[in-house]
């Protein structure tokens, strides 16, 4: 998924239809029409920014990412720094497929000198208009579309129209989250 295509939806839930008509959402790439209406109209701004913040909010609260990396614990310490993804909480640490022990500290990771797989939960980084999102398999980009929305809505104080698209983000939300097992249906006996 693209953000363009959850910027796209939240203008129209929001209806800024003049951000509709630049022509904007046509563009496959980086062009200088993206560029002039990132500089002359604040809410494509404003959208992208509100995007990238419910993204996180995703990632932090409710779905979140996962990554296995290998990292090489040089003088037993793991600098969080050197990982390819802005951690957020590490999950395990392994050594040829066996958990090793490890202390987490403020900027890095303690454990024994060696080569492990680190893997760990991640916010996703701020992202421009044609850049891929980072989110769950579960989330579509209307549910994104509607925090954006809801966001959008809240920081320039319509409050109304806020509460209504938080409620339908917060219901989609919780439908991604919940587990859904198999049902198993009771065995027909004849008598």
């Amino acid at each position: 998924m693209i953000l363009k295509d959850v910027i796209e939806l939240s203008a129209v839930f929001c209806n800024r239809t003049k951000l509709m008509e630049t022509g904007v959402f046509l563009q496959t790439s980086s062009n200088a029409l993206v560029a002039d209406v990132l500089n002359s109209d604040a809410d494509l701004g404003r959208l992208i920014e509100c995007a990238n913040i419910i993204l996180r909010e995703m990632a932090s609260d409710y779905l979140p990412l996962e990554v296995s990396e290998e990292v090489s614990a040089t003088n037993g310490v793991i600098y969080f720094s050197a990982l390819s993804k802005n951690i957020y909480e590490p999950l395990k640490l392994e050594k040829n497929g066996i958990g090793a022990p490890y202390k987490v500290y403020g900027d890095c990771i303690k454990a024994q000198s060696g080569d492990y797989t680190l893997s760990y939960l991640y916010l996703p980084s701020n992202k421009s208009l044609f850049d891929t999102v980072d989110c769950s398999v579960k989330a579509s980009d209307r549910l994104i579309a509607y925090g954006t929305a809801a966001e959008y809505f809240t920081q320039n104080g319509l409050y109304e129209e806020a509460k209504l698209f938080d409620k339908r983000y917060k219901e989609g939300l919780l439908n991604c989250s919940r587990y859904r097992r198999s049902q198993r249906l009771p065995q027909m006996r004849w008598i």
